[in-house]
């Protein structure tokens, strides 16, 4: 069965958002809803502690303000998050080939470019540059303007009827009511990416021994394993989708 996902588009993406845009044939944007500043928080990296540092883009708006609606702050420098990338990760493996995809990726983000343009349109050249499948990209706003957020999802999967809901382990599973998503006729299937999360060796970790870092954002995997690396990765992942029972 063909899948449908239901997110915010991020900045610099983990690695299970990036298996869902693969797994799913339409990527529906959730443009119309609040902004939420802690989306800005899902960006990180492993320093070379093992510590997850933020990085990210500066924005103008407010938590009340349509993500559609927030824009790039006028004082934002990309050369400052290549700096870092730079400096964390300069001795990995793959840092010379894949370096300049990074590089790419961030010319995307321009000072008082819309946030959510620069989120969609860099996914796509993501995908593509690690041979995966790039979705058909939707705005929610295009298909319902329903404020309650299981009936958004009720109305969005019934707009691409056919199509199974594909959620990860986090929020989602929480913040919707499943049992009339369920009730809706509505199959339901989940990546459990984080709590599985497939292991790489992170190199600019001190030492050999140190505990693997999950959830940090898919550039530590393409400058430690490689852009095939990570596709590789990805696909292996496929068995983890398991329709759920409500």
């Amino acid at each position: 069965m063909p899948f449908l996902s239901i997110h915010h588009p991020y900045f610099a993406p983990w690695l299970g958002y990036i298996a869902k845009m693969h797994f799913s044939e339409v990527f529906v944007a959730l443009s119309d809803v609040s902004f939420r500043r802690d989306h800005l928080k899902r960006s990180m990296y492993a320093d070379p502690r093992g510590t997850k540092r933020w990085f990210g883009v500066p924005v103008n708006g407010s938590t009340r303000t349509p993500y559609r609606d927030i824009a790039i702050s006028p004082n934002f420098e990309p050369q400052g998050l290549l700096r870092t990338l730079e400096h964390n990760y300069r001795k990995s493996p793959k840092f010379e080939e894949n370096f300049p995809y990074v590089r790419k990726y961030l010319s995307f983000y321009h000072a008082n470019e819309s946030l959510l343009k620069a989120n969609m349109n860099s996914s796509v050249f993501l995908m593509e540059a690690l041979g995966l499948n790039s979705p058909k990209m939707v705005l929610s706003e295009e298909v319902t303007t329903n404020i309650d957020r299981t009936d958004r999802v009720i109305d969005i999967c019934q707009a691409f009827e056919g199509r199974g809901l594909l959620v990860g382990d986090g929020g989602m599973t929480t913040s919707h009511d499943f049992n009339r998503i369920n009730r809706s006729k509505i199959p339901v299937f989940s990546l459990p990416f984080y709590t599985k999360h497939p292991e790489y060796r992170q190199f600019q970790l001190k030492s050999k021994a140190s505990i693997f870092v999950p959830g940090v954002s898919c550039i530590d995997a393409i400058l430690n394993i490689g852009r095939m690396g990570v596709k590789s990765l990805v696909l292996s992942t496929s068995p983890l989708i398991q329709q759920l029972r409500c």
